[in-house]
């Protein structure tokens, strides 16, 4: 089974103006999801998250990120993926107070290590958040091309409905890795908001073998510093 998504790369908070030089903020988060193929196939994983943001000049900044994959629980040995960490530098201009446009530099330790590159960009108009990626997986073991787009829209009172897509293709015709989510989140307060999502997961291995399942997701994220701002990115490190 290819690797599944693990975890999210977190959004930054913000304090002070949109252009203003200097420290942006930071941000915690803890992530707990459970994958369920049927057939005994599942898996949960627990992951830990943390991201800061820095104004290196007007509109230009650097958001970096850690994540920590924690494996809790698989029901096969052959879905052994041990823990991993991964690391995302996101060198960013803001177009408008709207919309930020970035590069994204990363990589993990998966395999003995895959890096990742990517272009990137966030859209915040009033209730409505959009940000979208493509990218490409430098990997000996697995090279792929990264698309992925996600949305939020705020319901009412902090009550937010959300839904994400991402493709991985995996080169030389060995099939592809799909996640397609919906979900809701709570924003306790400016600064902790608390999520849940339902995803529907394949696996395609290029050979006619095609494998399809479910995935829970819960978790929270914590800003430090200041409110948390939308047009932070939020990198999924893991897939």
């Amino acid at each position: 089974m290819k690797k599944l998504l693990l975890g999210t790369a977190v959004a930054l908070a913000t304090t002070g103006a949109a252009y203003a030089q200097g420290f942006e903020s930071a941000q915690l988060g803890i992530q707990v999801y459970k994958y369920d193929e049927g057939s005994n196939i599942n898996t949960i994983y627990a992951v830990a998250l943390a991201d800061a943001s820095y104004m290196i000049a007007p509109r230009f900044g650097v958001q970096a990120g850690f994540a920590y994959s924690y494996e809790v629980d698989v029901s096969q040995p052959l879905l052994e993926a041990g823990d991993t960490s991964a690391v995302a530098l996101h060198f960013f201009f803001d177009a408008s107070d709207q919309t930020r446009i970035g590069l994204m530099l990363g990589a993990d330790s998966y395999n003995d290590g895959d890096f990742v590159y990517a272009i990137e960009g966030t859209y915040v108009a009033d209730r409505y958040r959009v940000e979208a990626r493509i990218g490409r997986y430098d990997s000996a073991f697995e090279p792929a091309t990264l698309a992925e787009i996600s949305s939020s829209f705020e319901i009412t009172g902090g009550l937010l409905g959300t839904g994400s897509y991402q493709r991985v293709t995996f080169d030389g015709g060995n099939g592809y890795f799909e996640l397609a989510a919906i979900g809701f989140g709570y924003q306790i307060n400016d600064r902790l908001t608390a999520y849940a999502n339902y995803g529907a997961i394949v696996n395609d291995f290029g050979s006619g073998e095609t494998y399809r399942g479910d995935q829970i997701t819960l978790g929270v994220t914590m800003a430090l510093c200041g409110p948390q701002n939308p047009r932070m990115f939020t990198y999924n490190p893991f897939y």
